[in-house]
């Protein structure tokens, strides 16, 4: 009787162990107020964006937990955690989460510096989203995203322009939209020098 106790025991210690170290590599949730966490979908999402190449690559620099939100905005979180459309479907957000990745790896696209220009640095901060739309563009079209429930207004053109011209239309797009990225981080650096 004593010797299936301990053995008992020992299977009982092993299991919290194993539950244990389980729970350990989980990522921990870092949805804030009026986020959801939702781990089957931020699995589909992930799943998605793996089946592509440069979707794989970006998952193995960068893999932050991911919250939903009921609005069309997407971003990096305080905290890590990249913020996607609940409304979208799996394919969207797996393409927006490309697009997020990509600023996890090479850095948030503005970057205040001291006695850097303001122009310099919203010229910079314009090229690193250029390559994010880009590529989110790219990631919807090989993830074969139909009605997306984001559109920007560039998109048209962008698939007419020849490839090596699409990251240039770009970016000289965001750089012309009146209340757009380019007037936000301006404004954002202005502030910052005051």
């Amino acid at each position: 009787m004593r010797s299936r106790l301990v053995a008992s025991a020992g299977g009982l210690a092993v299991a919290l162990v194993v539950a244990g170290l389980w729970l350990a590599t989980r990522p921990v949730a870092r949805c804030g107020h009026g986020l959801r966490e939702d781990l089957g979908r931020a699995q589909r999402v992930e799943k998605r964006l793996a089946s592509s190449a440069r979707g794989r690559e970006l998952l193995a620099r960068a893999r932050p937990p991911l919250c939903f939100a009921d609005a069309e905005a997407s971003a990096l979180v305080e905290g890590g955690a990249a913020l996607l459309d609940a409304e979208a479907g799996d394919a969207e957000n797996a393409a927006r989460l490309g697009h997020l990745l990509l600023h996890a790896v090479e850095g948030p696209p503005f970057a205040a510096r001291a006695g850097v220009p303001c122009a310099a640095l919203v010229a910079e901060a314009i090229a690193r989203e250029a390559r994010a739309h880009a590529l989110e563009l790219e990631l919807r079209r090989e993830l074969e995203v139909t009605n997306a429930r984001r559109r920007y207004p560039f998109e048209a053109d962008f698939w007419r322009a020849p490839p090596e011209g699409r990251l240039a239309l770009v970016q000289a797009r965001l750089h012309a939209e009146p209340r757009g990225l380019a007037r936000d981080y301006q404004q954002r650096c202005e502030a910052l020098r005051r």
